[in-house]
Formats: C-alpha cells, structure tokens, sequence
C-alpha cells in the first residue's frame, strides 16, 4: 500500500503543528485526574490556535493522551474530536489546519508524532503500555532525516507487536504487531511486521526488512498491475523482492505466499510466469504459493491461507524467537548501547560454578534474614523454639557470627553479577536500570519454566501421594528460590551499604567502590521515573530498610505544601489487582496472569486535583489464597496480615473483588477484630472501597451483600470489649462501593482457520468499556481520601518519614502479635469464643473436684511417715487412672452440650483444652505433692549414703571374719581405708546427681520452662475474656494488655526498668486532652508529667515484681506453674491499669495512654527466673552441705570400725551410730509428731483422762523408737 505527503500538508508540517519542534518534558510520576473529553481537548488546543503561525497545537494535551493509552485507549480518541471539531466548525480562523488533519491524517500518524516526543527515560514503558493496550506500534523509516522517528523505536522495542491504515507517514514505514498466544497456548505468540513501501525507499528501511525477513515463517506479498512495466516486473517491485533476506532463521523452509490482486484471470497467468521465474531464481529452498484474488472467493481463499499458515506454524522448528536474538546494530550504529549482553548477563551468573540458591549471590540479605529471623525470638516463640531452645546469649552469640560473616564480606571477591549492577548505579541512567532488570527477569524466567514443567508433569502424570506432594513442594520452594528480580539486587546493595567496617567505610563501599549517596541517588532516579519499589520481600516477608527508604522518599517528595494520601489494595490472586492500579495511576506494577505480585510494592505518584497538589503512596500487595503460602515459611495468615496492614497504614484500602462474597466479609472482620487493641498511636481511620470486578450488573443488586458485610462488621466491633462504634476505627459507606466491567474480553482466535476453532482457541484484549470507567473511579477513590476526618489530623499523614516510621511499626505488631489472625471467618471466631466459655465452665465443676481429690490424696500419702517408692507409684497410678475416667467423662459431657453445627476443628480443639486443663492440673497435683514430699525425699537420699557405707562395712567384716585382729589391721592400712570410702561415695555423688536431676533443672531448662509457662499463660489470658469488672475502660485496657504482650521464644534479660529503656519509655504515652482548649504550647509541663507517670509506673511493676519474686525464695521454690503466670500477670496487668487511672482521674490535662506491655512482662519473667535461680542455687548448696556434713561422720565412722575390728570397738561405734540416728529420727518425726498430738488434743482433749503428752509419747514415739532400734540392731547385729 502506497500513501503520498500532500502540498496542502507536508510530513514536516504536520511534525511541527501536532507537538512541535521542541522535546516535551513528561513526569514519569505524575499522571492526571481529567477525563480527556472535547471540551478539555478545545480548552487545551485553544490558546496555541489564536497564535499567528501555531506550533504544538497538541501539547498541552501530551499528559492526556499518555493516560489514555495507559488505559489501554486508542490514540483515535484524538482523530475523533478533530473530526467533531470539523463538522461543528469550532474554530472558523483554523478550519483548513484541522481539515487538512482530518484529510490526510490518521490515528497512526499522531501516534507517531507521539511517540516521537515520548522522552527517551519513558519510552520503554510507553512501548510497553501500548503493547498491552494492542495498539500497533508504528516504525518510521522515511528516506530523509524524520527516519530517526522510526529508528527511536526501533532501538527500544522489546516486545513486538497489526494495523492496516493509509496516512502522511503511511509509506516508508512498518507496523510490528505482537498477538498473544491462544487461551490454551496451542498456538505460540505472533509477530507480524507490515511493511509500507515508497517509490524511494530507504536504506534504512531495506535493511530493517531484509533482516525481520530472514526470522519469518511465512512471508506474504501483495501485487498489483502497478508492479508491472507492460509485461515485466518494474524496478521498485525487483526491488522489494531483493530487500527479502535468502537466510532462513534456524535454516527452516519459509512459505512465500503472493496474492494477486485486481488482475484478469488471462494476465494472471502471464503474471505468474515471471514471478514464479523471478522467486525460484533466489528462493531455492522456500515454498512458494502464488493465488489470484477474486471477489467471490476471497473468504474460502483466506481460509486456506489460516490453515496452511497454521499447519507451518505448528510444523516450523525453533518457532520461539528471541527478540534480542534479531540484531539491528547495523541499522542504528552508534544509537544501541547495551552496556550488558544477554550472553554476557549468564556469564556473570556462570562465575559462581554451580547456581543452587539466592543466598549465592544475595549473601548479605540472607544473612540479614537470619539475624531477622533470630531476633523474632525475643518476640514469639515457634514450635521449633519449643522443641529447640536457645537462651538469649546463645541466640544474640548467634547474631554476632552471623553479623560478622556480614562484616567479612568485605574481605570476599566481588560478585561478578553485582559489579555489572554497580556499574548501572554508576551510570545512572534508568534506561540501563530498566535493561538490567530486564535481563535478570528474562535470565530467570528459564530457569522458572524448567521448574514449572517439572512440577506439571508430576501434577499430570503421577497420582497423588505423599511422596508427589513432596516432590512438588521442593519444586515450588526452589521456584520461589529462584524468583529473582531487580528489586533483590537493590536490597542487597542497600543491605551491604548499612554493614559497616573498622575503618568507617560500608562493605559496599569497599567492594563495589558505591557509597550511600551514590545508592541512594539512584534508587531515587528509579522512583522518579516512575518504577515501582519493592517494601515487602515476598520470601522472608521483610521491610526494606526504613532509614534508606524515608531518607530518598524524603528527597522525592519534599515539598510540604503537598497532601500526603496512601491508598492500598487486597484481593484474591489473579483478581487484576496491579492492572487495575496501572490503569488508574500508571504505576508500572508488573502484570502477568497467575501470580506476579510477591509481597509488597509501593509506587509514588503525584498530581494537580482541584487546587490541591497530591503526593500519593500506591501500595499493590500480593492476593489473597497465594499459591505460595503452603510453600514458604512465616507466611501464615498472610491474607489478613495483609488486610490489616492495609487497614492501619491507609487512608484508601481497596477490596478488589469479583463480589461482595461471605469470604470478603470474613476477611475484614478477622483483619478488624483487633485494630482496637493493635492501634499504634495516633491510628489513621481507613475508609474501605469496594471494587468488584467484571460486574455487569447494577450496583443496586450489590447492595444487599454490602449492608450484610456493613452489619456484620459492625456487630463483630460491639463484641469487643471496651469498643463503641465500628465508626472509630474504619468507614464503611455505600458510596464506596464502585462496580467495574471485565478489563479483558475474550474471543475466538482469528489466526485459527474456523473449521479447527475450539473452545479453547480464545484470546483475551482489553475491553473497551474498562478504561472508560477507570477515569470516574479515579476520581471517586481521590475525592474519598479527601474527605475531611481524622486521618488529615494524624501524624502518621503529615510527611513520609512519619508515614514509613509507622508502617514499618505496624508491620512489626502484624507479624509479632498477630497470632489470633489463624480464624478463617467470624463465625468460626464466635464459635471459638463459645467453646472456650464452656471448656473453661469445667474449671468450676469436674476439674475443681478431680483437684481436691488429689489434694486428700496427698494430704493420705505425706501423712503416712517417711517418704518411700511406694507412695509414689500409689500416687502416680490414681492420677493416671482418675484422670483418664474424669477426662474421657468431661469430654462427653462437651460433646453433648457443643452444637453440631460447630466446625469440627473447632470441637477438636475443644477436647485438646479439656485434654490440656486435666494434663495440666495433673501436673499442678504432682508438684504439690513432690513439693509435699520434698523434705522426706531430702532424707531419703541422707538414707540411702548411710545404707550404702553401712552395706560396706557390713560386707567388708563378713569377707574377713575369720581374720585375726592383727591380720586385719595389716590388711586396711589407712590409705586402703581412704580409698574403700572414697570408690563407694562415688556412687553416693551419684545417686545424689540422680536425685538433683529429678528435682531441679539446669539453667538453660529452667529458662524453657519460665518461657514456657509466661507464653502458656499468655496464650490462655488472650483466649480468657476478662469479665469480672463492669468497666468498658478495664475490659479494652485488659484486651490490649493481653494482645500486645508478645511470647517470645527467648528469655529476654531485662534486668532494669530503667527510664533509659528505651522500649519501655516509648511504651508510655502523654498526650494533649484534645477538648481542653487552655493548655498552653509549652510541651514543658507535659514532659515533667510524662517523667513523673513513667516513675511511678516503673516502680509500681518493680514492686509487684519483687512481691511475686520475694514469695517464691520464702517457700524456696524450685519451679513454677503456667497458672501461677497467668496469675501474676493478671496483678501485673491491674497494678498498671490502677496507676494508669489514677493520673487519669486526677487530672484532666494530659491522657496516659500505654503503648505496649512487653517490656514489663519480660521485666516480671526475668525476675521470676532470677528467683528460681537464686532459690535453685540455694538448695542445691543446702543439699550439698548436709551431704557433706554425712560424709566426714561417716567417714570418721567407717575409719573407726576398720581400724580397730575388735567386738568392743565395733560394738562402740554401734552405740555412738544408734545415738546420733536416734536424734536424727527426733528431727525428722518432730512436726509429725506436732501434728498428730495437735490432732488429738482436738479431738480427745476433753475425754482423755490421763494426760495427753505423756499418753501421745506412750502411743507413738516410744513404739516408733523402739521400732527403729530394733531395725538399726538387727543390721549392726548383721554386720
């Protein structure tokens, strides 16, 4: 197809009335809120049309234009209103110009003159915008100095995509169109170039088609009569079959198909003959077609022309073409700088031998997520910290390796890879960032699709079982492994630049020669072009380091006349959720079908909306029931963690959703149920808006599943102890509610010959009413966030560093405290509450008797004398046997009561509570009874030492009783005597060793158990509504106590609560009364009231502290019981709300607010563990002290007997052992002793007639004595 310039507009004129001569500065940050209608079009074009002799009669209308192709808008849109413009005869002076622009222009030629003033950093996107939006990109390649047009796209095209249009820049030039691959993908992605020829063409464009041809299948000419001189081709038609390359990409046959158009059937065949000559002369090893158009059968001919290109498509080797494969640097020289090859690009990668994992190249992040990961043990505690502990010095022992192999980085080689990123940072040029990033995508998306097969063929072609499921998970983790993009380089190098060295230089520095303002620079040119940052890492869910990213944003988005808004958007997986923000702000989110967004990103946009200036802060995060979450570790509750983050770092949280669905509402009300208690200072009030997703229907039908949603939410609120009104923590308003068409449309595929179309032969393009909506719902969402409210007075709002400083505050409490987020809906979350109500009914009836029962037990076991095995096995077989008989019976009794219609989770969980309060009283009865037991099992092990050194004796006299005393004497000299003591008493050190083992625990287990017992007990305070108090002020200040009170897997030494404390200072807030208008400026009284409630609640936590701690070194406690935590922290609780009150009460000035609790908790924890330790030390002293008080008697008494056998001797020592157990024994019996005539003189005091004392004496100790001499004789006699 030939086009010609015309006189009346020459293709120079029409360069310099449309945008002009002059570059056209664009805001890749900056986007635009006005529909693009006529009437702002004519106000736009207006003043340069009064102009003399107009130029740029298009520009102001630049950023316009840029928004609708961003919204997938054909550029026509422009065409039409010149049209308009021409038939209502708006501007009488400049008719001709717009008629000689709607005579001889086309919408591919404004986009030409488009594309042309695109600045060179925006290009790339613009491109790719408008391969998105299916809009044929046009190449220019006149034969003059307008060819750099063509030659500028050229350069940047990296994705290919078909137009058939006749304008001023018509000839001389190609479209490339890309075409999706179909639904099922049994056709690949098309490329087609169409190509505009002139009378002159260049050279250019020769070339350029010399080398599209040598990668094309199937290549199809079109000629006419005009290509004939009489009966022989002309020169310009030889011409064009010489631009044809005779290479074959691949070295495969290519179809060359040539259609005859407007020819008789008698010149066709004439035709025929010399082009059939002409082609085999060249083409030797193509297939050749040569068809004649006529009317009546063009559609069962292009028919044929679908199925044969289909079946040589399907039949053509190597059909999967890279587009950087198809070299131009002959064409644009000097204008194509790749500072970094692909082949290259692997090399790099190809340095470190064998590529397994990340950490390989992001050795500073991983070790970064480790220290991350080491200090989440000081504030929650895993199953695995339960089943391995670390104590705080082992854990913080950890963090230094691992902070030192960070430092010792700087002592390693570069990485290869991250040098040739460092260089782009040195460039500092975002087309170089943006090709880099590029490079890491495409170089790991093949190492992703080998995965990603490995995983189908499993999933297809196994059954299923554990052993598939596992293959799969391994396949899907090292997917995620390998996910790696820019934003990984990025975070290692602001990683690496925070490790700093011994000499005051960063790790960075040292090896990449970058410093932080270089890196930082960059990373802002990166946000000022308008890319989008990653806050959230998807894998290890960490924030990017908040004093780098609040000191660039800072630099960004300095201006402080401007509002800051922050708008963010939830929703399930593949909902749209990114191309739904990229229309509406341009942000540059990637796109991709399945799951592309992975964590969290934040894009910054500003703009001009009713004389108000914007910065606006997008955050897309990754959808809800992510493929990945099963996958990855920490990612628990993701969904909501997600929301609620949303929730409380947001003016704007969009719910983007197919429709207001049950899950939709189960979602907002988990996320919400503690934003009450989870609020951090000053709280922003989220307004919520609901998109819903290719809605036909009105947006009436909508409202009954809204109110539903709207109601429900609002009773979940009046639920929460302490709370008013769901209005004080978020809007829910029906005008938030906005409906949205299908972005795509779907259709059959048009490659495919008709008679092979299935089903699933479709492919998707943007619809045309999606973008045309966009623009009101851009509007509304803006016009939402500026509705006055609380937000526009919080802090969090005022500037950036404020707003990052909270999010990265919020995301903390998220991920530490956000342990109730495990409900899947409300109404499990209400079922819960139920059943732990009626679990806990049973502490007042069965537990209760089964405890007092074992309390009579043990009273009957320690009231029987001297402790023996026996008692124990007694006691331990009645706990046993009760407690399976009063367990099973308790949960039978929970069966019948609890309602069928409770999710059987929920009743499982209920019987694991019962299971867990009978374990733990059982627990609790064999502690009392041990603690009862103690003072017997003492003496036990002084029994044991004597019975062994006198079985010694005993068996020494018996194997040398036929010795003469001489003999005997001679035989154990006093060092054999030493040495006979000595090799028994070991086995006393060990049955002591033994004995200590069952009764104490060493420190590293006594610090489990202390954890353990605070984390058990806080689990259950969280679970255990406090009710006991009418006051809604008592019940939210209990709730937020036992929300923010984390359970760290560690015990954290905090050994003072020192106004220094940061944690702890931070934790107590004294704010303003906002209703007492007197107060003055001065923050001077309000700092000293501040020091004055943080030392009196300081000293209020350190005397409950020391009264808990001074009770158990009185009873000289060597454990402790989760009842016994929970207890204490209760008291600690109401001794901080009382002191609270007070200052509240007593004034009216200032409000104390606390902030957190943990520091105080783990204050209460450290001091119990002291105590237990100092009380632990002290008894194993005492036991050592009385064995080794037993040890020199006993020796003395042993080196007696052997030293002198003779009967009188023996029959000495005798006397002198049966005295001293005698008075022993008096020691031992005496309270039972007291205890019994206690009894008596209650019970016989008034019938006995003689006298009590001597009557008890009579009774009891002198049968007990007599008893016990008779045993000591019977063994001395023995010996």
């Amino acid at each position: 197809m030939n086009g010609q310039e015309s006189p009346d507009l020459t293709v120079d004129d029409f360069f310099k009335l449309t945008f002009g001569l002059t570059p056209i500065e664009l805001d890749s940050t900056e986007f635009v809120t006005t529909e693009f209608t006529k009437e702002l079009f004519v106000s736009l074009i207006e003043s340069s049309l009064k102009e003399q002799n107009p130029t740029g009669i298009f520009r102001n209308a630049f950023p316009y234009l840029v928004d609708i192709i961003s919204r997938t808008i054909p550029i026509a849109r422009l065409v039409n209103y010149i049209q308009e413009i021409n038939e209502n005869n708006d501007f009488d002076d400049i008719y001709q110009i717009f008629q000689r622009f709607e005579e001889f222009c086309t919408s591919r030629d404004f986009l030409i003159a488009f594309l042309d003033k695109v600045p060179t950093n925006s290009f790339s996107k613009i491109l790719n915008t408008l391969v998105a939006a299916n809009i044929p990109i046009p190449i220019y390649l006149s034969n003059d100095t307008h060819s750099q047009k063509g030659l500028k796209v050229l350069s940047e095209l990296r994705d290919i995509i078909v137009a058939h249009c006749s304008g001023i820049c018509n000839p001389n030039s190609i479209d490339i169109s890309f075409h999706a691959a179909s639904e099922n993908h049994s056709r690949p992605p098309l490329a087609i170039s169409e190509i505009y020829y002139d009378e002159s063409s260049s050279s250019t464009l020769s070339d350029t088609v010399r080398i599209l041809t040598k990668f094309a299948f199937y290549i199809v000419m079109h000629v006419s009569k005009n290509d004939f001189d009489g009966n022989e081709l002309n020169e310009q038609f030889i011409s064009t079959i010489n631009d044809i390359s005779i290479e074959c990409y691949g070295g495969h046959k290519r179809k060359i198909l040539i259609l005859f158009w407007g020819i008789k059937l008698q010149a066709f065949k004439k035709y025929k003959e010399k082009i059939e000559k002409l082609l085999h002369e060249k083409f030797i090893n193509n297939e050749l077609w040569i068809e004649l158009v006529v009317n009546n059968k063009k559609n069962a001919l292009f028919e044929r022309i679908k199925k044969d290109s289909f079946h040589k498509l399907k039949d053509t080797e190597n059909t999967w073409i890279d587009w950087n494969s198809i070299s131009f640097s002959k064409i644009l020289g000097d204008s194509i700088k790749n500072f970094l090859s692909e082949n290259d690009f692997a090399l790099s990668i190809a340095e470190f031998g064998q590529f397994i994992c990340r950490a390989d190249i992001f050795y500073a992040s991983y070790c970064e997520n480790v220290i991350e990961k080491l200090r989440d043990k000081k504030h929650i505690e895993t199953l695995e910290d339960s089943q391995n502990y670390k104590a705080e010095g082992d854990v913080n022992r950890d963090i230094l390796n691992f902070q030192k192999k960070q430092k010792n980085i700087g002592e390693t080689r570069p990485i290869s890879v991250l040098m040739y990123f460092a260089n782009v940072i040195k460039k500092n040029d975002i087309k170089d960032m943006r090709e880099f990033a590029r490079q890491t995508d495409v170089y790991f998306k093949d190492h992703l699709v080998d995965l990603a097969q490995k995983d189908d063929e499993i999933k297809n072609k196994t059954v299923e079982s554990d052993q598939s499921n596992i293959q799969r998970k391994e396949i899907k983790q090292q997917i995620e492994e390998l996910d790696i993009t820019i934003h990984d380089f990025w975070r290692e190098f602001v990683i690496l630049s925070k490790i700093m060295r011994s000499d005051g230089s960063s790790v960075l520095k040292k090896l990449y020669d970058i410093d932080d303002k270089q890196l930082e620079k960059a990373y802002s040119i990166w946000i000022r072009e308008g890319e989008p940052i990653q806050i959230l890492e998807g894998v290890s869910l960490r924030i990017l380091n908040v004093d780098f990213l609040s000191s660039v944003l800072s630099q960004i988005m300095s201006n402080s006349k401007r509002q800051l808004i922050v708008l963010s958007i939830i929703g399930p997986e593949s909902s749209g959720k990114s191309t739904l923000l990229n229309c509406l702000f341009q942000c540059g989110f990637s796109t991709s079908a399945g799951r592309c967004t992975k964590g969290a990103y934040m894009s910054y946009r500003h703009t001009f909306y009713k004389e108000k200036e914007l910065d606006i802060l997008i955050i897309d995060s990754e959808g809800m029931g992510s493929t990945a979450a099963k996958y990855i570790l920490r990612r628990t509750d993701f969904d909501k963690k997600m929301t609620l983050f949303g929730l409380m770092c947001s003016q704007i949280l969009i719910v983007n959703t197919k429709g207001l669905t049950r899950e939709t509402s189960d979602t907002l009300e988990v996320s919400s149920h503690h934003l009450d208690a989870l609020n951090y200072r000053d709280f922003s009030k989220p307004r919520i808006c609901f998109v819903l997703r290719d809605m036909k229907d009105a947006k009436i039908a909508q409202r009954p599943a809204f109110l539903d949603i709207r109601e429900n939410l609002k009773k979940m609120f009046d639920e929460i102890p302490g709370c008013y009104d769901m209005g004080d923590f978020i809007i829910v308003d029906e005008q938030d509610v906005h409906l949205l068409e299908n972005a795509f449309a779907c259709s059959f595929d048009d490659f495919y010959p008709q008679s092979m179309i299935t089903d699933g032969e479709n492919f998707h393009y943007p619809a045309k009413t999606f973008p045309l909506k966009i623009s009101k719902l851009r509007k509304e969402l803006i016009d939402s966030a500026l509705i006055p409210s609380e937000n526009h007075e919080s802090q969090i709002f005022k500037n950036v560093h404020g707003f990052i400083s909270h999010m990265q505050a919020v995301w903390e409490k998220i991920d530490v405290y956000g342990n109730f987020l495990h409900f899947k809906d409300s109404k499990t979350m209400k079922q819960w509450n139920a059943m732990k109500k009626l679990v806990h009914s049973y502490n007042e009836t069965t537990i209760k008797s089964y405890k007092e029962n074992g309390l009579n037990l043990i009273e009957k076991q320690t009231s029987k004398g001297p402790w023996n095995e026996g008692n124990d096995t007694t006691f331990e077989n009645y706990l046993v046997q009760e407690t399976e008989i009063l367990c099973t019976k308790t949960i039978a009794d929970f069966k019948e009561k609890i309602s069928n219609q409770y999710e059987p989770h929920i009743i499982d969980e209920g019987e694991t509570y019962i299971k867990a309060a009978f374990t733990t009283e059982k627990r609790e009865l064999k502690a009392t009874y041990t603690k009862s037991q103690r003072q017997n099992k003492e003496s036990w092990l002084i029994k044991l030492a004597e019975m062994r050194i006198g079985e010694k004796v005993g068996k020494i006299l018996e194997e040398h009783k036929d010795k003469t005393f001489d003999e005997f004497k001679s035989n154990f000299s006093e060092s054999k005597r030493e040495e006979l003591f000595n090799k028994e008493w070991e086995k006393v050190e060990d049955d002591k060793e033994n004995f200590i083992r069952t009764m104490i625990m060493e420190t590293n287990m006594l610090e489990l158990h202390v954890v353990d017992s605070f984390n058990q007990a806080i689990e259950s305070g969280r679970a255990i509504s406090d009710k006991e108090s009418n006051s809604g002020e008592r019940w939210k200040f209990n709730r937020a106590f036992w929300c923010k009170v984390s359970t760290p897997a560690i015990l954290n030494k905090l050994k003072d609560l020192n106004n220094t404390d940061e944690n702890f200072t931070n934790s107590i807030e004294v704010k303003k009364n906002k209703f007492k208008d007197f107060i003055s400026r001065d923050d001077t009284e309000m700092n000293a009231f501040k020091s004055t409630v943080i030392s009196r609640i300081k000293t209020k936590i350190e005397n409950t502290c020391e009264l808990i701690c001074d009770d158990l070194l009185s009873r000289n406690a060597l454990a402790i019981e989760f009842n016994q935590a929970l207890g204490w922290l209760k008291t600690l609780c109401n001794d901080i709300f009382i002191v609270k009150e007070e200052f509240n009460n007593s004034q009216d000035q200032f409000k104390v607010k606390i902030e957190d609790f943990s520091s105080a908790e783990h204050y209460l924890r450290f001091k119990v563990f002291t105590a237990l330790k100092n009380s632990t030390a002290k008894w194993k002293a005492s036991q050592q002290n009385n064995l080794n008080n037993l040890r020199e008697s006993l020796l003395k008494w042993f080196d007696n007997i052997l030293s002198n056998s003779s009967y009188e001797n023996i029959s000495s020592q005798f006397f002198i052992y049966v005295d001293k157990s005698v008075e022993k024994q008096l020691d031992i019996q005496k309270q039972y002793i007291s205890d019994i005539l206690e009894i008596h003189l209650k019970q016989n005091w008034m019938n006995e007639q003689r006298n009590p004392t001597r009557m008890l004496m009579n009774k009891v100790l002198v049968n007990m004595m007599l008893k016990k001499l008779v045993n000591i004789f019977m063994i001395q006699y023995h010996l």
